[in-house]
């Protein structure tokens, strides 16, 4: 890659979190990869949101799919990570990103409705043949699926 496209790369990833077009800084990704990231460190990832993703990741992490009824209501941003999960809260913020940047392009809003389908659909499979929402089998037994003949 010569110098010349990788200047442009970067004015376009200057100006993408400048004008808040992510809604989110995407240098917040790689510290949600680190496990061993503190408690504190991900409470400050909050100020590298944009208002309207951080509301978004707080209703979804109280809605009553995630336990919000059993649990009570969150009031941190860790908590929020904590409750949906590290990757899925990563998957949460391309997610709405990708959709945002998608608005009022209606090909690829079609498009997007149809990736975010068969994601959800390929998640519903992967639990029916036992695995878990890590990617690892349940149970290591090769008899514990069957294919059987029509």
């Amino acid at each position: 890659m010569d110098d010349e496209i990788a200047s442009q790369i970067e004015t376009s990833e200057r100006t993408l979190i400048k004008d808040s077009v992510l809604g989110f800084d995407p240098t917040m990704l790689a510290v949600l990869d680190d496990v061993e990231i503190a408690q504190d460190e991900i409470e400050n990832l909050k100020s590298r949101l944009g208002p309207d993703l951080f509301l978004y990741l707080f209703k979804i992490a109280n809605s009553a799919y995630h336990g919000s009824f059993k649990v009570g209501p969150i009031k941190h941003f860790f908590d929020v990570v904590n409750r949906i999960g590290m990757q899925h809260t990563k998957a949460l913020i391309i997610q709405f990103a990708s959709h945002r940047l998608a608005q009022g392009d209606y090909e690829a809003e079609i498009i997007f409705a149809k990736n975010f389908a068969a994601s959800v659909v390929g998640r519903i499979m992967a639990r029916g043949l036992g695995f878990r929402d890590d990617g690892h089998e349940r149970w290591n037994s090769p008899a514990s699926f069957r294919v059987s003949a029509p």
